[in-house]
């Protein structure tokens, strides 16, 4: 295998770490019911189910859940972008809501890191509801900036110890 084809199976190794560590393995990730659907190179798109926990007394997915669900998203598509759980952190996320959350509707966030820079990162997207498993439509649109390479620990290194 040359140094190339070691390079590509080292991504695609640490995009599978990434996705089963980030989501899977954190518990709140995992108590919100987090699943991601598609993780590439600076690509992220997870889906969250309804759940009436995280519902308003409509029966409609809190803000809360759909902010955290977007952020979750765009910090999986940094570290795919970085292609390791390097030191990253939020610097600023803005929520551009479009339309109404509906009863009992999935929500599902893609979202692109569309610079990648030795200190700063910049995100976008959008988070869609879903129906019947079906997008239905936009419910918010996404853009953020991420410090990368941050003082501190990596999210690898915290879970590491949190775990041992």
């Amino acid at each position: 295998m040359n140094r190339n084809e070691q390079e590509c199976v080292k991504k695609e190794t640490s995009l599978d770490q990434i996705k089963n560590i980030f989501l899977s393995d954190h518990l709140l990730f995992s108590d919100m019911g987090f699943v991601a659907k598609d993780i590439r190179r600076g690509y992220a798109e997870i889906f969250s189910p309804y759940n009436s926990l995280c519902a308003d007394k409509h029966g409609v997915m809190h803000r809360g859940v759909l902010v955290t669900l977007a952020d979750t998203a765009c910090g999986l598509a940094v570290f795919s972008a970085l292609g390791e759980f390097a030191p990253i952190a939020t610097v600023d996320l803005r929520v551009d809501y479009a339309n109404k959350i509906h009863k009992g509707q999935d929500l599902e966030a893609r979202i692109h890191c569309s610079y990648l820079g030795s200190t700063a990162a910049h995100v976008n997207g959008e988070v869609t509801a879903i129906k019947n498993g079906s997008p239905k439509q936009v419910v918010a649109r996404v853009t953020g900036i991420f410090a990368v390479n941050t003082p501190g620990k990596s999210f690898s290194e915290n879970y590491q110890e949190n775990s041992a």
